[in-house]
């Protein structure tokens, strides 16, 4: 499993399963291909119910398939520890669970990404206003001009995950704090449905971090006190609890507060 880990440092793999069929997609930089031949035809050896398959796909990305051969139970713990161990070490730096889909870039964001940032906005934002009984969350009540208008201030890092047909699939913003440059504001942390559990909001989070200016020290941002999901994310990620603000819909938002890591 070395080569596996060494090829994932390397290339930046994702993966997608649809029923017994495994993708796994990996950035085609110098020797990947090779590599990626070399460890299916050793993998064909060891696991003899496995067809692989390594091909150059759209995009010029290699991509290393496997089927699943046959039915018989005898096989199909086998097929599972492989399956997991697979997508466990080749994926090493995303630990995920569930469906995998294929994230391409990250890109910068600006006025004229409005109309999908606002469509993600408020189809991430529905799950946030369920369960906290509130429809009237501003990110479900902000305009597209106000969404245009807050993407091209030159003040304002907003960045994005496309995937690879382009669509875009999380955002977010971040600010400096006008009242002190040393702090940063961070806020609509979006990720789309059917994107959610891949470590996405992780990765824009580490991505705002490292390209907010070299003078911010701390970052701040707020969630409603009944997204749990959320308030693991932030918890792992360093940030702490500073107050609680009571939301006019009658629940507390839960600001929180995390020091930058030094850079280099």
């Amino acid at each position: 499993m070395r080569r596996w880990k060494q090829l994932g440092k390397r290339a930046t793999p994702t993966a997608r399963r649809t029923g017994r069929e495994l993708e796994v997609r990996f950035q085609p930089r110098p020797g990947v291909q090779e590599e990626l031949e070399a460890l299916a035809a050793a993998e064909a050896q060891c696991c003899a119910f496995v067809a692989w398959t390594v091909m150059l796909r759209r995009r010029a990305t290699c991509a290393a398939r496997h089927r699943t051969r046959g039915q018989t139970r005898g096989h199909r713990v086998d097929r599972e520890r492989f399956r997991r161990r697979l997508i466990r070490e080749a994926c090493r730096s995303r630990t995920v669970s569930g469906t995998l889909l294929p994230v391409e870039s990250l890109v910068r964001l600006g006025a004229k990404d409005a109309g999908e940032v606002l469509t993600l906005q408020r189809a991430a934002y529905v799950t946030e206003a369920q369960a906290h009984a509130d429809l009237n969350l501003p990110p479900l009540r902000q305009s597209l001009a106000e969404v245009a208008a807050e993407l091209a201030d030159l003040e304002v890092l907003a960045l994005g995950w496309r995937d690879p047909s382009g669509r875009l699939v999380a955002a977010v913003r971040a600010r400096v704090t006008t009242d002190d440059s040393r702090v940063a504001e961070i806020g609509r942390l979006t990720v789309a449905p059917d994107y959610q559990g891949q470590r996405l909001g992780t990765r824009l989070l580490a991505a705002v971090e490292e390209q907010l200016p070299a003078t911010v020290t701390a970052l701040q941002l707020f969630t409603g006190e009944h997204s749990a999901g959320n308030l693991r994310l932030y918890a792992r990620l360093g940030y702490r609890e500073s107050c609680r603000q009571l939301a006019p819909a009658g629940y507390r938002l839960v600001h929180l507060i995390k020091d930058r890591e030094a850079s280099g």
